[in-house]
């Protein structure tokens, strides 16, 4: 998975980490709302 991060060349795992980005933005959001 860090390879995936320091080498985005790989398109599933790019995709993957864009996936993982968005989830943790979204959870952070409704963490940040709930707070």
């Amino acid at each position: 998975m860090t390879e995936a991060i320091t080498n985005p060349g790989a398109p599933p795992y790019r995709d993957a980490v864009a996936q993982l980005n968005m989830l943790r933005a979204a959870c952070q959001a409704k963490i940040d709302t709930m707070a």
